[in-house]
Protein backbone atom coordinates (compact mmCIF):
# COMPACT_ATOMS: atom_id res chain seq x y z
CA UNK A 1 0.00 0.00 0.00
CA UNK A 2 1.40 3.33 -0.63
CA UNK A 3 0.51 6.67 0.17
CA UNK A 4 1.62 9.76 -1.67
CA UNK A 5 0.87 13.66 -1.46
CA UNK A 6 0.37 14.08 2.23
CA UNK A 7 1.03 17.32 3.74
CA UNK A 8 2.33 15.41 7.10
CA UNK A 9 5.12 13.92 4.86
CA UNK A 10 5.87 11.15 7.07
CA UNK A 11 2.89 9.95 6.55
CA UNK A 12 4.00 9.13 2.82
CA UNK A 13 5.13 5.72 1.81
CA UNK A 14 4.88 2.10 1.64
CA UNK A 15 3.10 0.77 4.06
CA UNK A 16 2.69 -3.51 4.13
CA UNK A 17 0.13 -5.52 5.38
CA UNK A 18 0.36 -6.57 8.96
CA UNK A 19 -2.80 -8.91 8.83
CA UNK A 20 -5.96 -7.54 10.95
CA UNK A 21 -6.77 -4.89 14.25
CA UNK A 22 -10.29 -5.55 15.27
CA UNK A 23 -11.38 -8.06 12.52
CA UNK A 24 -10.47 -5.24 9.46
CA UNK A 25 -7.48 -5.37 7.38
CA UNK A 26 -4.46 -3.42 8.64
CA UNK A 27 -1.57 -1.76 7.23
CA UNK A 28 1.35 -0.15 8.83
CA UNK A 29 4.89 1.95 8.01
CA UNK A 30 6.94 3.09 11.44
CA UNK A 31 4.41 4.59 13.72
CA UNK A 32 1.55 4.73 11.23
CA UNK A 33 -1.29 3.06 10.46
CA UNK A 34 -3.87 2.09 7.98
CA UNK A 35 -7.23 0.61 8.80
CA UNK A 36 -11.17 0.49 9.03
CA UNK A 37 -12.20 1.51 12.37
CA UNK A 38 -16.17 1.80 13.79
CA UNK A 39 -14.36 3.23 17.21
CA UNK A 40 -13.17 6.58 16.63
CA UNK A 41 -15.47 9.43 16.32
CA UNK A 42 -19.87 9.12 15.33
CA UNK A 43 -19.27 7.56 11.91
CA UNK A 44 -17.57 4.24 10.60
CA UNK A 45 -14.52 5.07 8.23
CA UNK A 46 -10.72 4.52 7.01
CA UNK A 47 -8.23 6.31 9.10
CA UNK A 48 -4.35 7.26 8.85
CA UNK A 49 -3.05 7.25 11.92
CA UNK A 50 -0.02 8.23 14.19
CA UNK A 51 -0.13 5.62 17.01
CA UNK A 52 -3.15 6.71 18.66
CA UNK A 53 -3.65 9.91 16.51
CA UNK A 54 -5.74 10.06 13.80
CA UNK A 55 -4.48 12.05 11.01
CA UNK A 56 -6.43 11.68 7.91
CA UNK A 57 -9.77 10.28 7.72
CA UNK A 58 -12.09 8.91 4.82
CA UNK A 59 -15.86 7.91 4.71
CA UNK A 60 -15.83 7.09 0.78
CA UNK A 61 -15.99 3.58 1.43
CA UNK A 62 -17.33 1.56 4.07
CA UNK A 63 -17.07 -2.36 2.50
CA UNK A 64 -14.25 -2.72 5.23
CA UNK A 65 -13.02 -6.20 3.09
CA UNK A 66 -11.70 -3.76 0.37
CA UNK A 67 -8.56 -1.65 0.27
CA UNK A 68 -8.83 1.59 1.32
CA UNK A 69 -10.52 4.13 -1.10
CA UNK A 70 -7.76 5.84 -3.53
CA UNK A 71 -9.66 9.89 -2.82
CA UNK A 72 -11.54 12.06 -1.09
CA UNK A 73 -8.95 11.51 2.02
CA UNK A 74 -9.66 14.91 4.48
CA UNK A 75 -7.84 16.36 6.81
CA UNK A 76 -8.64 16.36 10.45
CA UNK A 77 -8.48 18.90 13.50
CA UNK A 78 -6.10 17.17 15.13
CA UNK A 79 -1.86 17.69 15.60
CA UNK A 80 0.03 16.33 12.14
CA UNK A 81 -3.23 16.32 10.37
CA UNK A 82 -1.41 18.52 7.37
CA UNK A 83 -3.35 20.02 4.37
CA UNK A 84 -3.38 18.39 1.69
CA UNK A 85 -4.57 15.32 2.44
CA UNK A 86 -2.99 12.04 0.29
CA UNK A 87 -3.67 9.66 -2.53
CA UNK A 88 -3.61 5.82 -1.24
CA UNK A 89 -2.69 3.36 -3.74
CA UNK A 90 -2.33 -0.41 -3.81
CA UNK A 91 -0.14 -2.69 -5.59
CA UNK A 92 -2.69 -4.37 -7.52
CA UNK A 93 -5.54 -2.72 -9.65
CA UNK A 94 -8.13 -1.49 -7.50
CA UNK A 95 -11.89 -1.34 -9.45
CA UNK A 96 -14.18 1.40 -8.75
CA UNK A 97 -17.74 1.29 -9.95
CA UNK A 98 -18.63 4.58 -9.71
CA UNK A 99 -21.69 6.72 -10.45
CA UNK A 100 -24.74 4.43 -10.29
CA UNK A 101 -26.08 1.26 -9.30
CA UNK A 102 -29.41 1.64 -10.41
CA UNK A 103 -30.91 1.75 -14.10
CA UNK A 104 -34.95 2.79 -15.09
CA UNK A 105 -36.74 1.57 -17.51
CA UNK A 106 -36.68 4.45 -20.48
CA UNK A 107 -40.59 6.84 -20.32
CA UNK A 108 -41.46 4.99 -23.75
CA UNK A 109 -42.79 1.84 -21.68
CA UNK A 110 -41.02 -0.15 -24.12
CA UNK A 111 -38.71 -2.05 -22.20
CA UNK A 112 -36.31 -0.24 -22.78
CA UNK A 113 -33.49 1.90 -20.84
CA UNK A 114 -32.96 5.77 -21.24
CA UNK A 115 -29.60 6.40 -22.98
CA UNK A 116 -28.92 8.82 -19.72
CA UNK A 117 -28.15 5.85 -17.67
CA UNK A 118 -24.46 4.89 -17.58
CA UNK A 119 -22.37 3.49 -15.20
CA UNK A 120 -18.19 4.43 -14.86
CA UNK A 121 -16.33 1.85 -13.86
CA UNK A 122 -12.82 2.76 -13.18
CA UNK A 123 -8.95 1.54 -12.65
CA UNK A 124 -6.67 2.47 -10.31
CA UNK A 125 -3.03 1.53 -10.29
CA UNK A 126 0.19 2.63 -8.56
CA UNK A 127 2.04 0.36 -11.13
CA UNK A 128 0.01 1.92 -14.38
CA UNK A 129 -1.90 -0.85 -14.79
CA UNK A 130 -5.25 0.09 -17.54
CA UNK A 131 -7.97 -1.81 -19.25
CA UNK A 132 -6.57 -3.58 -22.07
CA UNK A 133 -8.01 -2.92 -25.75
CA UNK A 134 -9.46 -0.58 -28.31
CA UNK A 135 -11.13 2.89 -27.14
CA UNK A 136 -15.13 1.86 -28.03
CA UNK A 137 -14.90 -1.60 -27.98
CA UNK A 138 -17.35 -3.64 -26.09
CA UNK A 139 -15.26 -5.59 -23.37
CA UNK A 140 -18.95 -8.06 -23.47
CA UNK A 141 -18.87 -8.84 -27.14
CA UNK A 142 -15.24 -9.76 -27.19
CA UNK A 143 -14.98 -11.58 -24.03
CA UNK A 144 -13.48 -9.63 -21.93
CA UNK A 145 -16.17 -9.74 -19.20
CA UNK A 146 -19.22 -11.48 -18.52
CA UNK A 147 -22.81 -10.77 -17.62
CA UNK A 148 -25.40 -12.37 -15.62
CA UNK A 149 -29.33 -12.03 -14.98
CA UNK A 150 -29.93 -9.39 -17.68
CA UNK A 151 -33.54 -9.38 -18.23
CA UNK A 152 -34.53 -11.00 -21.98
CA UNK A 153 -34.41 -8.39 -24.75
CA UNK A 154 -31.63 -6.50 -23.19
CA UNK A 155 -27.69 -6.73 -23.82
CA UNK A 156 -25.52 -5.12 -21.49
CA UNK A 157 -22.54 -3.09 -23.00
CA UNK A 158 -19.57 -2.49 -21.41
CA UNK A 159 -17.46 0.02 -23.30
CA UNK A 160 -13.54 1.22 -23.34
CA UNK A 161 -13.88 5.29 -23.12
CA UNK A 162 -10.44 5.45 -22.60
CA UNK A 163 -7.57 3.64 -20.46
CA UNK A 164 -8.96 3.89 -16.94
CA UNK A 165 -12.61 4.25 -17.70
CA UNK A 166 -15.34 1.58 -18.72
CA UNK A 167 -19.13 2.55 -19.16
CA UNK A 168 -21.53 0.30 -18.83
CA UNK A 169 -24.92 0.49 -20.55
CA UNK A 170 -27.91 -1.54 -21.54
CA UNK A 171 -29.06 -1.40 -25.20
CA UNK A 172 -32.37 -3.46 -26.75
CA UNK A 173 -35.99 -3.74 -25.19
CA UNK A 174 -36.95 -6.35 -22.07
CA UNK A 175 -39.56 -8.64 -23.22
CA UNK A 176 -41.13 -8.78 -20.01
CA UNK A 177 -41.12 -5.00 -18.40
CA UNK A 178 -43.86 -4.45 -15.88
CA UNK A 179 -42.61 -3.08 -12.47
CA UNK A 180 -42.98 -6.96 -11.28
CA UNK A 181 -40.32 -7.58 -13.84
CA UNK A 182 -37.59 -5.41 -12.04
CA UNK A 183 -34.18 -6.84 -11.46
CA UNK A 184 -32.27 -6.54 -8.59
CA UNK A 185 -28.89 -9.03 -9.09
CA UNK A 186 -27.47 -7.94 -12.31
CA UNK A 187 -23.84 -8.84 -12.10
CA UNK A 188 -20.77 -7.64 -14.91
CA UNK A 189 -17.75 -9.90 -14.03
CA UNK A 190 -14.02 -8.95 -15.99
CA UNK A 191 -11.87 -11.76 -16.91
CA UNK A 192 -8.12 -11.64 -17.22
CA UNK A 193 -7.64 -9.96 -20.77
CA UNK A 194 -9.68 -7.20 -18.75
CA UNK A 195 -6.68 -5.40 -17.75
CA UNK A 196 -2.98 -4.84 -18.95
CA UNK A 197 -1.65 -7.36 -15.58
CA UNK A 198 -3.95 -9.91 -17.26
CA UNK A 199 -4.91 -11.86 -13.94
CA UNK A 200 -8.30 -11.32 -12.90
CA UNK A 201 -7.98 -12.86 -9.29
CA UNK A 202 -5.19 -9.80 -8.85
CA UNK A 203 -7.43 -6.93 -9.39
CA UNK A 204 -9.45 -6.04 -6.46
CA UNK A 205 -13.29 -5.40 -6.86
CA UNK A 206 -13.30 -7.28 -10.28
CA UNK A 207 -17.04 -8.16 -10.33
CA UNK A 208 -20.28 -6.13 -8.92
CA UNK A 209 -23.02 -8.47 -8.75
CA UNK A 210 -25.95 -5.56 -7.15
CA UNK A 211 -27.06 -3.86 -10.66
CA UNK A 212 -30.61 -2.73 -10.77
CA UNK A 213 -33.23 -2.42 -13.27
CA UNK A 214 -36.52 -0.95 -12.86
CA UNK A 215 -39.42 -1.54 -14.89
CA UNK A 216 -42.27 0.86 -14.81
CA UNK A 217 -45.56 1.03 -15.82
CA UNK A 218 -48.34 3.78 -16.15
CA UNK A 219 -49.19 4.16 -12.09
CA UNK A 220 -52.44 6.27 -10.61
CA UNK A 221 -51.06 7.96 -7.42
CA UNK A 222 -54.17 8.63 -4.45
CA UNK A 223 -53.44 11.17 -1.93
CA UNK A 224 -55.37 10.70 1.26
CA UNK A 225 -58.55 8.70 0.21
CA UNK A 226 -59.63 8.81 3.63
CA UNK A 227 -63.21 10.55 4.18
CA UNK A 228 -64.53 12.07 7.49
CA UNK A 229 -68.11 12.81 8.28
CA UNK A 230 -68.62 16.48 9.20
CA UNK A 231 -68.93 18.17 12.27
CA UNK A 232 -72.42 19.03 11.78
CA UNK A 233 -73.29 14.59 12.53
CA UNK A 234 -75.30 14.36 9.70
CA UNK A 235 -74.09 12.00 6.93
CA UNK A 236 -72.19 14.34 4.69
CA UNK A 237 -68.68 14.64 4.11
CA UNK A 238 -65.79 17.36 5.02
CA UNK A 239 -64.90 18.11 1.51
CA UNK A 240 -62.43 20.86 2.73
CA UNK A 241 -59.66 18.02 1.92
CA UNK A 242 -58.76 18.37 -1.83
CA UNK A 243 -58.17 14.77 -2.76
CA UNK A 244 -56.64 13.90 -6.30
CA UNK A 245 -55.99 10.96 -8.53
CA UNK A 246 -53.07 11.49 -11.11
CA UNK A 247 -51.08 9.40 -13.73
CA UNK A 248 -47.34 9.01 -13.42
CA UNK A 249 -47.78 9.80 -17.14
CA UNK A 250 -45.10 6.77 -17.70
CA UNK A 251 -45.66 5.36 -21.20
CA UNK A 252 -47.00 9.13 -22.07
CA UNK A 253 -50.33 7.25 -20.51
CA UNK A 254 -52.81 9.88 -19.70
CA UNK A 255 -56.56 9.85 -18.75
CA UNK A 256 -58.74 10.30 -21.46
CA UNK A 257 -61.69 12.84 -21.87
CA UNK A 258 -62.58 16.53 -21.69
CA UNK A 259 -61.85 18.21 -18.98
CA UNK A 260 -64.84 19.32 -16.30
CA UNK A 261 -66.07 15.67 -16.82
CA UNK A 262 -67.26 13.43 -13.97
CA UNK A 263 -65.74 9.89 -14.74
CA UNK A 264 -68.47 8.52 -12.43
CA UNK A 265 -71.47 9.62 -14.72
CA UNK A 266 -69.69 8.81 -18.03
CA UNK A 267 -68.86 5.37 -16.38
CA UNK A 268 -65.22 5.71 -16.77
CA UNK A 269 -65.03 4.95 -13.00
CA UNK A 270 -66.79 2.59 -10.86
CA UNK A 271 -67.32 2.96 -7.06
CA UNK A 272 -68.21 -0.70 -5.00
CA UNK A 273 -69.20 -0.50 -1.16
CA UNK A 274 -69.88 2.61 -0.73
CA UNK A 275 -71.98 3.75 1.50
CA UNK A 276 -75.54 4.59 0.94
CA UNK A 277 -77.11 7.64 -0.23
CA UNK A 278 -73.33 8.88 -0.87
CA UNK A 279 -72.62 10.19 -4.68
CA UNK A 280 -69.08 10.49 -6.07
CA UNK A 281 -67.90 13.34 -8.02
CA UNK A 282 -64.54 12.69 -9.92
CA UNK A 283 -64.11 15.50 -11.91
CA UNK A 284 -61.25 15.66 -14.71
CA UNK A 285 -58.81 18.30 -14.14
CA UNK A 286 -56.63 18.02 -17.01
CA UNK A 287 -54.46 14.57 -18.82
CA UNK A 288 -52.89 13.51 -15.64
CA UNK A 289 -54.96 14.75 -12.79
CA UNK A 290 -58.57 13.48 -11.00
CA UNK A 291 -60.32 15.55 -8.36
CA UNK A 292 -61.98 13.13 -6.04
CA UNK A 293 -65.35 14.32 -3.96
CA UNK A 294 -68.55 12.56 -2.01
CA UNK A 295 -71.93 14.37 -2.05
CA UNK A 296 -74.89 13.84 -0.62
CA UNK A 297 -75.85 12.55 2.57
CA UNK A 298 -75.05 8.75 3.80
CA UNK A 299 -78.13 7.09 5.27
CA UNK A 300 -77.07 5.54 7.99
CA UNK A 301 -73.73 7.66 9.53
CA UNK A 302 -73.21 5.43 12.75
CA UNK A 303 -69.90 4.95 13.92
CA UNK A 304 -70.68 0.78 12.99
CA UNK A 305 -71.64 2.26 10.06
CA UNK A 306 -67.78 3.22 9.30
CA UNK A 307 -66.27 1.45 5.84
CA UNK A 308 -63.04 0.78 5.46
CA UNK A 309 -63.30 -1.29 1.88
CA UNK A 310 -64.48 0.90 -0.30
CA UNK A 311 -62.84 0.65 -4.06
CA UNK A 312 -62.24 2.88 -7.21
CA UNK A 313 -61.42 0.95 -10.14
CA UNK A 314 -61.31 2.26 -13.57
CA UNK A 315 -62.88 0.76 -16.91
CA UNK A 316 -60.31 0.78 -20.17
CA UNK A 317 -62.02 4.21 -22.14
CA UNK A 318 -60.24 6.11 -19.28
CA UNK A 319 -56.92 6.17 -20.47
CA UNK A 320 -56.12 7.29 -23.65
CA UNK A 321 -53.59 3.92 -24.51
CA UNK A 322 -53.60 0.88 -22.02
CA UNK A 323 -55.88 -1.53 -20.86
CA UNK A 324 -57.20 -1.18 -17.39
CA UNK A 325 -55.11 -3.65 -16.18
CA UNK A 326 -51.64 -2.18 -17.08
CA UNK A 327 -52.25 0.30 -14.89
CA UNK A 328 -50.41 -0.21 -11.50
CA UNK A 329 -52.00 1.15 -8.35
CA UNK A 330 -55.69 0.03 -9.11
CA UNK A 331 -58.16 -0.29 -7.23
CA UNK A 332 -58.16 2.86 -5.41
CA UNK A 333 -59.25 2.32 -1.82
CA UNK A 334 -61.11 5.18 0.01
CA UNK A 335 -62.05 4.93 3.52
CA UNK A 336 -65.26 6.46 5.43
CA UNK A 337 -65.88 7.43 9.07
CA UNK A 338 -68.87 8.32 11.08
CA UNK A 339 -69.22 10.04 13.75
CA UNK A 340 -72.25 8.52 15.64
CA UNK A 341 -72.95 8.32 18.98
CA UNK A 342 -70.32 6.84 21.09
CA UNK A 343 -71.43 5.37 24.68
CA UNK A 344 -70.33 3.37 27.21
CA UNK A 345 -70.34 0.20 25.10
CA UNK A 346 -67.69 1.54 22.97
CA UNK A 347 -65.56 2.63 26.44
CA UNK A 348 -64.20 -1.17 25.82
CA UNK A 349 -62.93 -1.85 22.44
CA UNK A 350 -60.41 -4.97 22.96
CA UNK A 351 -60.63 -7.61 26.00
CA UNK A 352 -56.59 -6.16 27.09
CA UNK A 353 -57.70 -2.77 27.66
CA UNK A 354 -60.37 0.04 28.88
CA UNK A 355 -60.39 3.19 27.70
CA UNK A 356 -62.50 5.94 29.15
CA UNK A 357 -64.54 8.32 28.67
CA UNK A 358 -65.50 8.01 25.47
CA UNK A 359 -66.24 11.03 24.40
CA UNK A 360 -64.18 12.64 26.36
CA UNK A 361 -64.30 16.20 27.84
CA UNK A 362 -60.90 16.95 30.08
CA UNK A 363 -59.16 12.96 29.87
CA UNK A 364 -59.03 9.83 28.53
CA UNK A 365 -57.49 6.79 30.89
CA UNK A 366 -56.71 3.36 29.60
CA UNK A 367 -55.88 0.46 31.59
CA UNK A 368 -55.01 -2.56 31.09
CA UNK A 369 -54.67 -5.98 33.56
CA UNK A 370 -53.32 -8.40 31.16
CA UNK A 371 -51.20 -6.81 28.91
CA UNK A 372 -48.00 -3.83 30.15
CA UNK A 373 -48.45 -0.52 28.41
CA UNK A 374 -45.52 0.47 26.21
CA UNK A 375 -46.38 3.44 24.28
CA UNK A 376 -50.10 5.84 23.60
CA UNK A 377 -50.25 7.85 20.78
CA UNK A 378 -53.14 10.18 19.49
CA UNK A 379 -53.10 11.52 16.06
CA UNK A 380 -55.91 14.25 14.25
CA UNK A 381 -57.67 13.77 11.30
CA UNK A 382 -55.07 14.14 8.94
CA UNK A 383 -52.94 11.35 10.36
CA UNK A 384 -50.85 14.05 12.45
CA UNK A 385 -49.40 13.05 15.58
CA UNK A 386 -50.87 15.42 18.58
CA UNK A 387 -49.47 13.98 21.65
CA UNK A 388 -47.53 10.99 22.98
CA UNK A 389 -46.34 9.28 25.81
CA UNK A 390 -43.72 6.22 25.98
CA UNK A 391 -43.46 5.46 29.80
CA UNK A 392 -44.49 1.80 30.14
CA UNK A 393 -47.74 0.82 32.55
CA UNK A 394 -50.65 -0.97 33.54
CA UNK A 395 -52.26 2.43 32.71
CA UNK A 396 -52.02 6.13 31.27
CA UNK A 397 -53.89 9.41 32.20
CA UNK A 398 -54.30 11.65 28.97
CA UNK A 399 -55.10 14.95 29.45
CA UNK A 400 -57.10 16.43 26.65
CA UNK A 401 -58.15 19.29 27.50
CA UNK A 402 -56.42 21.32 25.28
CA UNK A 403 -57.41 19.59 22.09
CA UNK A 404 -59.96 21.19 20.42
CA UNK A 405 -63.35 19.68 19.58
CA UNK A 406 -63.30 16.66 16.78
CA UNK A 407 -62.48 13.52 15.69
CA UNK A 408 -59.15 11.34 16.84
CA UNK A 409 -57.35 8.39 16.94
CA UNK A 410 -55.43 6.91 20.10
CA UNK A 411 -52.94 3.91 19.14
CA UNK A 412 -51.92 1.79 21.92
CA UNK A 413 -48.90 0.09 21.83
CA UNK A 414 -48.11 -3.16 23.83
CA UNK A 415 -45.72 -5.74 24.05
CA UNK A 416 -48.56 -8.18 22.41
CA UNK A 417 -50.78 -5.66 20.26
CA UNK A 418 -50.85 -2.17 18.25
CA UNK A 419 -54.79 -0.89 18.29
CA UNK A 420 -55.82 1.97 16.70
CA UNK A 421 -59.10 3.60 17.44
CA UNK A 422 -61.30 6.70 17.55
CA UNK A 423 -62.22 8.87 19.92
CA UNK A 424 -64.32 12.08 20.26
CA UNK A 425 -63.44 15.60 22.44
CA UNK A 426 -66.62 17.31 22.84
Amino acid sequence: MYVINAGNFEANGTYSYTGSFNGFSRWEKNSFSIYYTYQIGCQPKWVIMNQDTMIYKNYQNNYYDSLPPSTEWQTTCYPGSIYPAPVVMSDYPVIYWNNLLWFTESIDNNGSISDQYKMQIVIKSIHQYTFNGASNEDFISVGKASAQYVPEGLTMKLIKKNDTLLELSFVGNALMHRASNSVYTISCTLHDSATTLFDSTSVINNNFSNIVIQFKQPELISSYMYFYESDADDGTVNNSYNRFIKINNFGYESFSGIEGENFYLTGKAIFSNLPQGFIPELILLNDTALQLKILDTALFHDYSNDCYDTQLNFTNNAFSGNNTDEIFGQPVRLYFDFFGVVGEQENIFNSNFDVYPNPAHTFIKVDSDKDKIIALEIYNQKGVLISSSDNACDNYLFDVSMLEKSLYFIKIISAKNVILKKIIIQ
